[in-house]
């Protein structure tokens, strides 16, 4: 059987009976977490002038802790999509055109009483129908 009681004032347990306290040691790089400042670090950052004469070299720590590659497609993605405006802008352009191309097809289609849309000419459709023509059978 096993008895706890809980000190809610210290937040903690206290063991009575059949059971045993667990205690779990870790160490900061194998939890992969950052260790909190010291009291006297923190007063230090709170300094201006430390943190000016700091500056440059905390950039160097943090361009080498940024994974170099993943920065890079993130920066090339940014520019190129950014501007959703534009995008958006170009996009309705495109449609507009090939809505525009699609309606003279089917204009020229329905004015040769077809009832299918024609694919825009060709420079092959031309030179093949400016040959004379082949005979494919031969009886």
């Amino acid at each position: 059987m096993r008895l706890l009681f809980r000190q809610i004032q210290k937040l903690e347990y206290v063991i009575i009976s059949g059971a045993q306290r667990k205690t779990e040691e870790f160490d900061i790089e194998d939890a992969e977490t950052f260790a909190l400042p010291l009291q006297m670090k923190t007063a230090k950052l709170s300094d201006p002038f430390y943190r000016l004469e700091h500056q440059e070299e905390d950039l160097q720590k943090k361009k080498e802790a940024e994974p170099v590659l993943l920065v890079c497609l993130r920066r090339v993605s940014d520019a190129r999509h950014s501007d959703d405006h534009a995008l958006n802008k170009a996009l309705r352009a495109q449609l507009c055109n090939q809505k525009k191309r699609v309606a003279e097809e089917e204009a020229i289609s329905r004015k040769r009483g077809l009832g299918i849309r024609l694919l825009p000419p060709s420079e092959e459709d031309a030179s093949s129908a400016a040959s004379p023509c082949e005979v494919l059978f031969h009886v």
